[in-house]
């Protein structure tokens, strides 16, 4: 009789995840308890079924994503019950995996947090050296750049100046990077991941072109083969304020162009492309992503 109902009641789970569900997993434990994972529409729920009955109850759907150190790349999610992004080394997260119960348990957010940084971004440092790219590139009339950079070593993200006279031209930027192994993630210095490259737009002193408020066709290039996000700066017209607000156009790690998405911060910080949020999105959209449940 209880092995009628046991039968009768998991079939009847089944088919109320396949009404309201777009995912679920069954998994069978030592002692016999099936648990049974469910990914909702707009929750996370966790079920028991242990022979007898069959329990719902909701569980926290929160948890710090962890950025692998060497490629950039999302390796999953705990359920710490915050939402912070944190770059740790990929081994830290394997020996969770194999040896402290995964990145769910208590034992393994433990470590996860102990062998990880959080990512913290200076959004008011990285808005006052892009303010700064463009006055500079006006001025002079030459393309200075800049990286946004992630410290792999403390979790910090932030501007780093390139102004080097043998790395600053009129017609273009050149981007030093390295990998380490085949599948790093470019870097620009020692613990220094490449997120993105900010260069400003000079005005043209050949009579035969003109500026466009747009990223080159060379930007969108060097942003696919980099998998790096490439930001221009306005910096063609004859005025030099440290009030002033340029525009500033994005090509994203596919190469895809979109102008316009913002200005610097200028005098009054208004209309501003805020950078924290968007870079640390990027740094979610994985391919090799991995929902560990």
């Amino acid at each position: 009789m209880n092995i009628l109902y046991c039968k009768i009641s998991l079939l009847a789970c089944m088919l109320f995840l396949n009404s309201t569900t777009n995912l679920y997993s069954f998994h069978n434990n030592k002692d016999g308890i099936i648990s049974i994972y469910i990914n909702h529409i707009s929750d996370i729920f966790y079920s028991k079924f242990d022979q007898k009955h069959l329990t719902f109850s909701q569980v926290n759907k929160y948890g710090d994503d962890y950025i692998d150190r060497l490629t950039g790349e999302v390796l999953g999610r705990d359920r710490a019950g915050t939402t912070n992004l944190r770059v740790i080394d990929k081994r830290e997260w394997d020996f969770v995996i194999e040896e402290k119960g995964g990145p769910k348990s208590k034992e393994g957010v433990k470590e996860l947090h102990k062998n990880s940084y959080i990512i913290v971004f200076d959004e008011n440092q990285i808005q006052k050296e892009i303010q700064l790219l463009g006055e500079d590139t006006a001025l002079e009339g030459l393309e200075h750049q800049l990286y946004i950079v992630l410290d792999v070593n403390s979790g910090q993200v932030f501007a780093k100046r390139e102004l080097s006279p043998n790395r600053i031209f009129k017609t273009q930027s050149i981007i030093e990077t390295y990998k380490i192994g085949k599948t790093g993630a470019p870097r620009v210095a020692e613990g220094l991941m490449l997120l993105a490259e900010v260069h400003g737009h000079p005005k043209t002193l050949n009579f035969y072109e003109i500026n466009i408020e747009a990223a080159s066709e060379i930007d969108k290039e060097v942003a696919r083969d980099l998998n790096i996000n490439i930001f221009v700066v306005d910096a063609f017209d004859t005025k030099i304020d440290s009030n002033f607000p340029r525009a500033i156009h994005k090509v994203n790690k596919m190469g895809h162009l979109e102008t316009w998405v913002g200005q610097t911060i200028g005098g009054d910080n208004n209309n501003t492309f805020n950078f924290t949020a968007y870079l640390s999105s990027t740094l979610k959209e994985s391919k090799k992503r991995k929902e560990n449940i």
